[in-house]
């Protein structure tokens, strides 16, 4: 677990370093896109006039640089903010067939093949919730079918997490019925991932849709490095059960973040906001 652990935390320095070097050595890619109809300048090939334009780019793009905190501003301003932030508490769920849980089953008695099983069982009934999804979208709206899904999601999980308290005496009983409520929980978890994006592509501004997008990826990842670093602390297979339960609570909590932040006032994410970013840098909030 351990490993595991050192791995994740590794591999999303790794991502971040390779960003953060894609975007220095491509400079343009932090610069809002232009218009169609907006007409690129000609070529100049007067010396100063070639320096002229590359100090207004340099000023440019000093200028559409954002801080975090302004970045967490805008993103909180947003009126589906609280859909992107339940959604962001999803990414702390243990049970699911990653490396914890595996180790959790195998330490249990269960055989490596039937864990397998399990897991591509559970990834053919997640790929079923892109169905079920269009399925509800056709009887409701998205805001309605993200509010079902996450319960369903919780219900599940429910009974995952009751394995952990039944007595010890009912043999396998308890490891099959984690694997199945987490195999079955993948439809809500799906169905409500494709919810939330499809709150955000309808309600956020396309002037901001980059900036918000970047910054719900980094509190998803947030919560991912939360529950490795979890791991840490409880590395051992009988201890599986502070991490699920961890989980768990998360998920509780996403939940009600979204029946009191998005489904009470729904009708309101059906009028998109015109906000777009300012013209001018934002005020240093630090």
């Amino acid at each position: 677990a351990v490993w595991v652990g050192v791995l994740t935390v590794a591999s999303l320095l790794i991502v971040y370093l390779s960003i953060a070097r894609v975007y220095s050595l491509v400079p343009e890619l932090a610069l809002p896109q232009r218009s169609q109809h907006t007409k690129a300048p000609a070529p100049a090939s007067d010396p100063v006039t070639q320096e002229s334009h590359k100090e207004e780019g340099e000023e440019r793009r000093h200028k559409n640089k954002t801080s975090l905190r302004q970045s967490l501003a805008i993103y909180w301003e947003q009126p589906i903010v609280w859909a992107g932030l339940s959604l962001a508490f999803l990414y702390a769920n243990a049970l699911c067939f990653a490396g914890a849980m595996t180790t959790f089953l195998i330490s249990r008695g269960m055989k490596v093949k039937q864990v397998g099983l399990w897991s591509g069982l559970s990834s053919g009934v997640g790929l079923t919730g892109t169905f079920v999804y269009d399925w509800s979208a056709r009887r409701t709206t998205v805001v309605n079918t993200g509010a079902w899904s996450v319960a369903y999601l919780f219900v599940c999980l429910t009974l995952a997490c009751a394995s952990f308290w039944m007595p010890e005496g009912e043999g396998r009983a308890p490891l099959y019925l984690m694997v199945a409520g987490t195999a079955a929980s993948r439809i809500g978890l799906w169905v409500f991932d494709i919810s939330v994006t499809l709150l955000y592509q309808e309600m956020v501004p396309d002037g901001v849709r980059g900036l918000i997008g970047g910054t719900q990826q980094s509190i998803n990842s947030l919560f991912v490095m939360a529950s490795g670093c979890l791991g840490l602390f409880f590395r051992r297979p009988e201890q599986f059960f502070v991490i699920a339960t961890v989980g768990y609570v998360c998920i509780g909590i996403a939940m009600i973040l979204y029946f009191f932040g998005v489904y009470r006032r729904g009708q309101q994410f059906f009028k998109p906001s015109n906000q777009q970013l300012p013209d001018q840098p934002l005020p240093d909030l630090c």
